[in-house]
């Protein structure tokens, strides 16, 4: 109707109007664009997202090791959006699937995401990150930096949007850097996002996604760590999973990985599964990864020392303590084998132990292993 098509005129200068104010406030007035991951304090949250503000917390008030970076806002991303009534198209092509609660279409989020890559940066914004991560590409660095999200309601003890975000690793120019920032923002109008938020009763179209550029680590092994371990909460165990190079492959689940059971307090030996391990990930020196064959020698060895293991449990018992609260972490090894602490976040446990229920009137056919996934599974099983 034309009362509607004059309502988005009207939206259109009023947003206008008000990315100028924004554009012309003082550094002082303004929510900053970017900031040193270093400069991020206690209550920063709203704006930095729950990854970034853990790992400053971490770098903070903490002897272990992170990696430096930065931090585009949420307020960045937004302000993003709104230029030249983004924001407004963007609602304009997903309005007609949200009001019926239902995930639009793959050709329309496709859609989506293509109008959010080719929208331009606004002045303001993209000088801003010209000005913070400049340093970081002006002289020859050995690594790059790895692109990733961090949302005001991801990480929390509420939700968890672990996965649903996209991550860049290892951009190594500056012009790669604003096209990495676009392919964050627009994972935030992705299906799997849309869908998680309208079934945890979240705003699907409510942004809230800072983005966290962290250098990459050399990294000579790298994994998860979760403090209590998910499928035997109460067996005073945590549990582990490392592969060599980074560690991509270990916390997407496509690749094999050793599997590490230690004790929390170090009171009893490590329950480990070595696994037949036949590719790594690896940083390529113009930019981006690659999944190489790893060597005859290594496929069977394990990746962790008990040095390490030991290092990892005390640094997952210092964050447990420091939050208050169970953590999966993400970790690295460099090659001076430092340990390097690349991210954790409260995960939610259920008590008792992951022993299922088998059906006594059918035949065994396997047991033994480790559970994937706590809660119970209905339907033909098949042999990956």
């Amino acid at each position: 109707p034309a009362c509607i098509n004059g309502l988005y005129g009207r939206y259109q200068r009023i947003a206008a109007r008000i990315g100028d104010a924004l554009a012309s406030l003082s550094a002082a007035d303004a929510s900053p664009f970017c900031l040193p991951l270093g400069a991020v304090e206690a209550g920063m949250r709203q704006s930095v997202g729950g990854k970034a503000a853990t790992l400053a917390d971490l770098k903070r008030s903490t002897t272990l090791a992170v990696p430096d970076g930065f931090v585009i806002t949420a307020a960045a991303g937004r302000f993003f959006l709104e230029h030249n009534g983004l924001l407004l198209s963007l609602v304009r092509q997903l309005r007609s699937y949200l009001v019926q609660d239902q995930v639009p279409e793959e050709d329309v989020l496709a859609e989506v995401r293509r109008t959010i890559l080719a929208a331009p940066l606004p002045p303001a914004l993209a000088a801003t990150i010209r000005e913070v991560a400049g340093p970081w590409f002006d002289k020859p660095r050995e690594n790059g930096l790895a692109v990733r999200s961090s949302a005001v309601s991801e990480d929390s003890r509420l939700h968890s949007f672990a996965g649903q975000f996209a991550t860049v690793l290892n951009v190594v120019h500056l012009e790669d850097l604003v096209q990495a920032v676009k392919q964050v923002i627009a994972s935030a109008f992705s299906g799997r996002n849309i869908s998680y938020r309208l079934n945890a009763g979240l705003d699907p179209l409510e942004y809230d996604l800072a983005i966290l550029c962290l250098e990459m680590v050399a990294a000579e092994s790298s994994g998860t760590l979760f403090t209590r371990d998910p499928n035997d909460p109460d067996s005073g165990r945590m549990l582990i999973s490392a592969v060599f190079g980074l560690g991509e492959l270990a916390v997407a689940g496509s690749g094999s990985a050793d599997i590490y059971r230690p004790d929390r307090f170090g009171e009893k030996s490590v329950l480990t599964s070595i696994a037949d391990k036949e590719q790594r990930m690896l940083p390529r020196p113009e930019g981006g990864t690659v999944v190489a064959q790893l060597p005859a020698s290594m496929s069977s060895q394990a990746v962790l020392s008990f040095m390490q293991l030991s290092e990892l449990v005390e640094a997952g018992m210092v964050i447990e303590r420091k939050f208050g609260y169970p953590q999966d972490i993400e970790w690295a090894y460099d090659d001076q084998e430092r340990l390097i602490i690349l991210q954790s976040r409260p995960f939610r446990m259920a008590s008792g132990s992951a022993a299922g229920r088998v059906r006594q009137d059918s035949p065994v056919l396997l047991e033994g292993g480790m559970a994937a996934s706590r809660g119970e599974g209905i339907g033909r099983a098949v042999l990956v």
